[in-house]
């Protein structure tokens, strides 16, 4: 297998260039059956994301079989993205397959790509995850992953060093069910220890933007997981945010300006799934 995804997803699945974009027009049909069929993994891929932004996620699941240490990176990447923002509950058991296998890498891209999608009912997952992890720095990373979903603002989830093993993953389940329950269930998405609600995200994305207090370099770094939550749930273009790889503010507040100005009121709801504008019910 090419370690290179093909020229047409030149900086796909990386989010401060293409995203969910690709970067050129395919010579072949992505939206066919046949690219689906494909023996190039990353043709399936493709296709696998194309037929997503139309509102066909039947294919999904077919991605669980690249994911192996083997690999290339970028194609595990995309892959767990896609399993985690376009998958159903089904396919989902690739990814908690990863969890509590035994690869450290793989486990991490799926508690990132989980992070990043927001599905309150995979955190006992990854709370399977972090308790099988070996590593410091890797539980750290993924209690600061669930953080990210159960608090308002890093606390205790964040903090799994200061407490023991046992107690700290009482702390994260408390936190849990208090979500949980708060919210009539662990069906939705969620952000920072609410409902995941893509207009109030995007408020906070255009605000962000003018903020004179934010580091530049800070604002670059957060707007890495913002614009995948953003883009992956509305399928908006946003490749304008980074120029070069560089942040640009003014570009990021001229998008979701435009995105804000024409939204219908009930075209979102707080807590449900969307794929690329779709709701997934």
């Amino acid at each position: 297998m090419d370690g290179q995804p093909p020229s047409f997803m030149e900086g796909t699945f990386i989010w401060d260039r293409r995203g969910y974009r690709l970067a050129t027009m395919p010579s072949e049909d992505l939206t066919s059956d046949r690219s689906l069929a494909s023996a190039d993994a990353w043709i399936v891929l493709a296709s696998v994301l194309e037929h997503a932004k139309l509102g066909d996620r039947s294919a999904v699941g077919r991605l669980a079989g690249v994911l192996v240490p083997e690999s290339p990176p970028m194609l595990i990447r995309g892959a767990v993205a896609l399993l985690a923002d376009a998958g159903t509950d089904v396919d989902w058991s690739a990814l908690r397959s990863l969890l509590t296998g035994r690869s450290d890498y793989l486990r991490l891209e799926a508690c990132w790509a989980i992070r990043s999608a927001g599905h309150l009912s995979l955190v006992p997952d990854m709370l399977r995850a972090w308790s099988v992890a070996e590593r410091q720095v890797d539980r750290e990373s993924i209690g600061f992953g669930m953080s990210s979903l159960l608090e308002a603002e890093p606390g205790a989830v964040a903090s799994p060093e200061e407490y023991s093993r046992e107690r700290y993953m009482e702390l994260v389940s408390d936190a849990f069910v208090r979500l949980r329950d708060s919210i009539g269930g662990d069906a939705a998405q969620v952000w920072r220890g609410r409902a995941y609600d893509v207009p109030q995200l995007a408020e906070k994305m255009w605000e962000m933007c003018f903020d004179k207090e934010v580091d530049l370099e800070d604002l670059r770094v957060s707007f890495l997981l913002l614009r995948h939550r953003f883009e992956a749930a509305t399928g908006w273009d946003c490749t304008e945010f980074y120029d070069n790889r560089r942040i640009d503010p003014n570009a990021i507040a001229s998008v979701i300006g435009s995105f804000l100005e024409g939204l219908d009121e009930n075209q979102y709801r707080p807590g449900v799934r969307y794929s690329f504008g779709h709701p997934i019910v």
